[in-house]
């Protein structure tokens, strides 16, 4: 993409049976707000897709989500639902999935957690659809019931024809960002996992940046905080770090530049207390590169890839 060129973003997948087109053109007039929100609807049309490209039994591990939480919600909850993933419970579902294969058993505990904060209602990512946030920014064009998660009879595969692709095209002021992949028949799945883990890589970190909260402030609060190993007794501090005053000034601070900022602050600080204990719920790119080492994930400006 040439400098001069408009500032527009498109993100397209036609692969396998997923074929998603989103396209908008950014004008002078055109709100950051409403380009977090356009990066929101793209967010939530790849999330769990990203998986789906692995041979994983979804269908074991759905059910064990639904199991190990039992009809609880909220994040008082996840302490203990957290103790049940990691336990026999979890262990056992996740043995089941991946059927012998060991190399895809962090990308399953990782479907497993974030399938747990879905049935306890937990928000860690920004809904597109959320007045409170985004108010009437307009209605771009997205996709018809995204999946909120994956059925084994959801499984991707790589091309079918010599003109599949993955594409991540962005200019929206001094951001460009270019990611193209084509996908074709010899295209191995972590491969294809790869380049959309690096899109939503970028896709996140450009989504939160252009609401208005103050990042930078929350991630000094969470190095403040010091490293947190993986335990159900760690999440539960986590919890009741989100529940502190301090954390509850810090939010408040970092949402200034905007009403209904509050949630996108709170969230974000959820998010990034879960990244500090290492607690995947995405296709993590440092996974993929710790399984896959020869795999080049690009990462967005800004973020340095862990030692």
């Amino acid at each position: 993409m040439a400098e001069n060129e408009a500032d527009s973003i498109e993100f397209i997948a036609d692969c396998s049976s997923w074929f998603v087109k989103y396209s908008k053109e950014i004008g002078s007039s055109t709100k950051p707000v409403e380009v977090s929100r356009f990066l929101a609807e793209i967010r939530r049309s790849l999330d769990v897709r990203a998986f789906a490209f692995f041979e994983i039994d979804f269908d074991v591990l759905n059910s064990a989500a639904s199991g190990i939480v039992a009809g609880t919600k909220g994040l008082g909850a996840l302490a203990n639902a957290y103790k049940k993933v990691s336990a026999g419970e979890g262990k056992g579902a996740v043995e089941k999935a991946v059927k012998g294969n060991e190399l895809m058993k962090p990308f399953a505990n990782a479907y497993l957690f974030r399938r747990v904060l879905d049935e306890l209602g937990i928000d860690y990512s920004l809904d597109p659809d959320k007045k409170e946030v985004f108010g009437n920014c307009g209605d771009d064009a997205k996709e018809a019931n995204p999946p909120r998660y994956i059925s084994s009879k959801m499984h991707l595969e790589g091309s079918k024809t010599p003109s599949n692709v993955i594409s991540f095209l962005a200019k929206y002021g001094k951001w460009i960002s270019i990611k193209k992949m084509n996908v074709r028949n010899d295209t191995k799945p972590e491969e294809i996992a790869a380049q959309l883990a690096s899109i939503l890589l970028t896709v996140d970190k450009k989504m939160f940046e252009y609401t208005g909260i103050d990042m930078n402030l929350l991630d000094a609060y969470v190095a403040s905080l010091g490293k947190m190993r993986k335990s159900a007794a760690n999440l539960e501090k986590l919890v009741n770090i989100l529940d502190s005053e301090e954390a509850k000034a810090k939010i408040k601070n970092a949402s200034r530049n905007g009403s209904g900022l509050e949630e996108v602050s709170r969230i974000y600080l959820f998010r990034q207390l879960l990244g500090a204990m290492k607690l995947n719920f995405d296709l993590n790119a440092d996974e993929l590169t710790s399984v896959y080492p020869n795999l080049k994930i690009p990462m967005p400006p800004g973020r340095k890839p862990k030692k």
